[in-house]
């Protein structure tokens, strides 16, 4: 399945840790894994079997991540037998490093048990992360989850927010 895009309006599933909210707590973890500034894609030509036919490179040109930079060249490689043409082959990697270089954050965030939560569910995260800090409202994904096996237990939801 194709990854799901971020909200781009309100998420109807809200979790917060007002004075009415089930929120307990909420903190942040950001990575490189996965960030490539580079993507080779390649395709077959369907009358020769296993040959790569047709080739495109996408680079990152501009900001902190470009190849040029101080990052340095992080490449990811792609073939496929779908790819049947150099036009196929430039926008498949385009858009792999467009997905690549979006920077994204996983905010794991523990909350009284919540049957509403799904996979790839929109949810916004409202937090106030220091006392009379102004509220902090995120918007992402829910990319993983894990329910308490009593209604004591604490529910444990990773979301992911693009940045």
């Amino acid at each position: 399945t194709p990854p799901v895009s971020p909200p781009v309006s309100q998420p109807k599933l809200r979790l917060t840790d007002d004075l009415d909210g089930t929120v307990v707590g909420v903190s942040s973890q950001v990575s490189r894994d996965k960030v490539y500034n580079r993507v080779v894609a390649r395709g077959q030509d369907g009358h020769d079997e296993g040959a790569p036919a047709f080739q495109a490179v996408a680079d990152q040109t501009t900001g902190p991540m470009r190849t040029d930079g101080p990052y340095g060249i992080v490449p990811r490689f792609f073939s496929s037998p779908l790819i049947t043409s150099q036009e196929q082959a430039r926008k498949t990697a385009e858009a792999m490093l467009a997905e690549s270089i979006r920077r994204k954050v996983k905010v794991p965030v523990e909350h009284a048990p919540d049957p509403r939560v799904a996979l790839d569910q929109p949810i916004e995260i409202v937090t106030q992360p220091v006392l009379a800090a102004e509220p902090k409202t995120l918007w992402g994904l829910v990319t993983a989850y894990e329910v308490p096996l009593t209604y004591k237990g604490t529910q444990k939801t990773d979301v992911e927010v693009t940045l």
